[in-house]
Formats: C-alpha cells, sequence, structure tokens
C-alpha cells in the first residue's frame, strides 16, 4: 500500500502519559507531507520523460534499421 500525502495529513496520534510533544509531531507530518508531494511529482516527472526519451529511442531505431535497408540495396545495386 503506497502512502500518500492525504494519508500523512490525516494521521493521528492517541495522546499517552510519556508521549511525544504533538506540535513536533504534527510539525514533522507536515514536514513529511510536502516532501512525499514532492517526491511523488518528481516520480511522475522522470516517468514522463523517460517514456518521451523511449519514444525518441523506438524512431531513431526504425530510421537506423531503414537506412540500413537502403545501404544493403544501394550496394545491391552497385
Amino acid at each position: 500500500m503506497a502512502i500518500t500525502p492525504a494519508d500523512i495529513e490525516q494521521l493521528t496520534f492517541s495522546p499517552s502519559k510519556h508521549g511525544y510533544d504533538t506540535d513536533e509531531v504534527d510539525n514533522f507530518l507536515e514536514a513529511l507531507t510536502g516532501e512525499v508531494d514532492a517526491m511523488l511529482k518528481k516520480i511522475a516527472d522522470l516517468k514522463g520523460r523517460l517514456n518521451a526519451s523511449d519514444s525518441q529511442l523506438q524512431t531513431a531505431l526504425a530510421q537506423v534499421a531503414s537506412l540500413k535497408q537502403q545501404v544493403s540495396e544501394l550496394e545491391i545495386e552497385a
């Protein structure tokens, strides 16, 4: 199960007698939410760039194959 920034924002802890400072926990969770959100956006950006690069690579490989075929045909004619 992936944890989303919304999951972190909605997270609550039960208070206890010797627990942590709730303000510190809330501040940490807020910072963590921002970091997770930024990482998810970066991952989405990188996936998009990877897909675009893969598409460009496939186009280039098709062009190389076509050029090789043309060279082969020219060599046969010569």
